[in-house]
């Protein structure tokens, strides 16, 4: 597919007005194109013409830039919803992708597509809309304000209780999650709010308060953790007993990145998703 007409479709599908966002933590150099540096959304590296396949995949990370080189892989498009690496552990946590690997990229012809805000807004691809959907379950509004986008959705889910719905997040998850037990068991409502990656915020924990929502699924719960000072959240959520259940800031969002492959399959292009690792410290 001609690699121009993709990147036009994406740009008109997702980047919206109302979205916005920042990485102006990356040393930008003639590898990176223009409309990333002025916007920080969209055509990261713009190496192909033509594009035989596209993957897909959450972070632009070693394991993911590896698998593509060890596979011989060229003129093709890597989906990304974060432009760079992450690890809860390190600092800075992401971890740009090395001028090494720019080279390679653009000596393959392999473009570089990223949508961090675009893909966290509430939509049929978007992260928390697919985690939710993840449960099974049935979403009913949005909330969580971030980059003049919503982020985070409440769904009404099957599980009756917290041991349920943490046996079914690690089912879909494929390993374990760290639950933090501060209110009763029982999902009495049946509601429950998802935000994929990053959803540890006060303001979140704020708004649930306001609807009685009393179990909270995300990805990074970590506490006492520089990057992200979490206690403040967690001391909410306890002093008002809302169940927290963390599944890590990569698997939360993968399934929306899985999502994607029925997007770019609409124009019968290959595409794939790469599966890569989990940080479990952000938990």
């Amino acid at each position: 597919m001609n690699a121009k007409q993709l990147i036009q479709h994406l740009d008109r599908d997702f980047i919206l007005p109302e979205c916005s966002d920042n990485w102006s933590e990356i040393h930008f150099n003639d590898f990176y194109s223009n409309n990333f540096k002025d916007r920080f959304m969209g055509l990261v590296l713009d190496n192909a013409n033509h594009i035989e396949r596209v993957y897909t995949t959450v972070f632009a990370s070693e394991n993911v830039i590896k698998y593509l080189i060890d596979n011989n892989i060229s003129d093709s498009l890597l989906f990304t919803h974060h432009p760079m690496a992450w690890d809860i552990t390190k600092r800075p946590v992401f971890t740009e992708i090395s001028q090494e690997h720019l080279q390679a990229f653009r000596e393959r012809r392999i473009s570089l597509y990223s949508l961090h805000t675009p893909l966290d807004r509430n939509s049929d691809f978007s992260t928390s809309v697919n985690l939710a959907r993840a449960f099974g379950a049935n979403i009913l509004e949005g909330f969580g304000d971030y980059h003049g986008c919503q982020i985070a959705v409440i769904a009404q889910v099957k599980e009756k209780n917290m041991k349920e719905l943490q046996l079914h997040f690690e089912k879909a998850v494929g390993h374990s999650v760290k639950s933090y037990p501060y209110g009763k068991s029982n999902i009495d409502t049946g509601l429950v709010a998802f935000c994929a990656g990053g959803g540890n915020e006060p303001d979140f924990y704020n708004f649930l308060i306001t609807r009685g929502i009393t179990t909270y699924v995300t990805g990074i719960t970590a506490i006492n953790n520089d990057y992200q000072p979490s206690v403040h959240a967690h001391q909410i959520a306890e002093k008002y007993k809302i169940n927290v259940i963390g599944g890590t800031h990569y698997s939360t969002e993968k399934f929306a990145c899985i999502k994607m492959k029925e997007y770019f399959n609409r124009f019968e292009v290959f595409c794939e998703f790469i599966e890569d690792k989990p940080c479990f410290e952000d938990m």
